[in-house]
């Protein structure tokens, strides 16, 4: 009769280090995945939009959006819903539209790039990220690393008129 004298919970606990996710792991996506920032956000222009104008369903599918949004990169999101008359999910400007009916906030950089989500058919999610010039680059004061892969939003444009059509 063989006997066992192993200690089952200090292997059990021992094993459990294998299932830990690591920043240093090639697997570890978290660099990669897009951000949200809403310190800019403004509701004082006629045509901004609030997430107050919304019913309980369209704010359950905008939070459930920006989950999805944010497991993926905004260069990725680019790609998504690219058509022949239509751009993709996130489009970006070369600079804040003339024919906008959104005035450029005076507390946006000048060096931000514009762009927007479409969130449904007139909605919109307006902001900007900075320019690939600035990516890595640290800020003269705090030394923290400015990130292209962060969306600062700035409105919600709920009757598409950022960039209006007509």
């Amino acid at each position: 009769m063989k006997k066992n004298f192993g200690n089952s919970k200090a292997v059990s606990f021992l094993n459990s280090f294998n299932d830990l996710v690591s920043l240093e792991d090639e697997k570890c996506n978290i660099a990669g995945r897009s951000k949200f920032n809403f310190s800019f956000f403004n509701t004082s222009q006629d045509n901004s939009g609030s997430v107050n104008d919304w019913d309980k369903k369209t704010i359950c599918d905008f939070f459930n959006k920006l989950v999805e949004y944010s497991k993926s990169s905004l260069d990725e999101l680019c790609q998504v819903g690219i058509g022949k008359k239509r751009n993709g999910l996130l489009t970006f400007y070369q600079c804040f539209p003339k024919h906008s009916l959104f005035e450029h906030p005076k507390s946006i950089p000048h060096q931000a790039v514009w762009g927007r989500f479409r969130l449904d058919s007139d909605k919109r999610l307006i902001g900007f990220v900075v320019p690939q010039s600035f990516h890595g680059v640290p800020h003269k004061a705090s030394g923290i690393q400015y990130d292209k892969n962060t969306f600062y939003v700035v409105f919600i444009d709920n009757h598409h008129k950022f960039y209006p059509m007509s």
